[in-house]
């Protein structure tokens, strides 16, 4: 076989990203300053240039089923997020959603040392959220999912072709990553429901009535209670508590 095609794939490959994958040295550098992660986060570089090649193997052979046209992600969003509340969100109804707005969702395998949650780029005109399931978690995955729809929106651009979500983004200093974080508890939570939640009273200071109470509040104003604990716990910092669990992938 002439090595020809094979060079020209990788140049391909290679395009797509805003990293050299053939430079592991070039790689941590670059990517590295697509997000901010905490320095306990282990990379295992070959693993992930393996991810990433995967990655293009999966979006090249993902076919859109619509056109898509600016401000698709945030309709798509709003569907995403209702669903969620709703509690009837699957794999199938968000891939069929991100479909149906001519955004590609694409799966890649967790790695050892690859911590990627999700992935956001354009693919032959079509933005291409792709996800990797390391929690079996599908409020985190509304949420990584949403995160991506933000940077599909209003960040993606010829200098800078793609956005990789890892462990520890959320705690990202990069006013991109930020406002891709702030995006996605908004379309969740909107920011004046969530002060109503919490303006209701508890009658006990116990932290675990107070999530009860927290959780039914959610529930009345058509929040999913899982979604609301998670975010109390994670304004709070108080992880204490194991009720109202996030519905797990299916």
């Amino acid at each position: 076989m002439s090595i020809l095609p094979c060079l020209e794939r990788v140049v391909k490959v290679k395009e797509m990203f805003s990293f050299d994958l053939l430079s592991s040295t070039e790689l941590r550098l670059q990517v590295a300053g697509l997000y901010k992660h905490s320095e306990k986060v282990q990379i295992d570089e070959k693993n992930m240039q393996t991810w990433l090649l995967l990655n293009w193997l999966a979006t090249s052979k993902t076919k859109a089923q619509a056109i898509y046209e600016k401000g698709n992600g945030l309709k798509a969003a709003d569907s995403i997020a209702k669903m969620a509340n709703a509690r009837t969100l699957s794999v199938q109804s968000m891939r069929d959603c991100l479909n149906q707005f001519g955004i590609l969702y694409v799966e890649v395998e967790k790695l050892d040392k690859v911590p990627v949650d999700a992935y956001s780029t354009i693919v032959d005109g079509h933005p291409a959220v792709t996800v990797t399931y390391r929690y079996n978690d599908m409020d985190k995955l509304a949420f990584d999912v949403l995160h991506e729809l933000c940077h599909i929106e209003k960040h993606l651009s010829e200098e800078q072709k793609a956005f990789i979500s890892m462990e520890g983004t959320l705690y990202s200093t990069d006013s991109r990553e930020k406002e891709a974080n702030e995006f996605a508890r908004q379309q969740l939570i909107p920011d004046d429901i969530w002060t109503g939640i919490l303006r209701v009273g508890s009658s006990s200071l116990s932290p675990h009535k107070i999530v009860k109470t927290i959780a039914q509040e959610a529930s009345n104003r058509g929040i999913s209670p899982s979604i609301a604990i998670s975010r109390y716990k994670h304004d709070a910092n108080w992880y204490n508590t194991s009720a109202y669990r996030s519905p797990k992938i299916h």
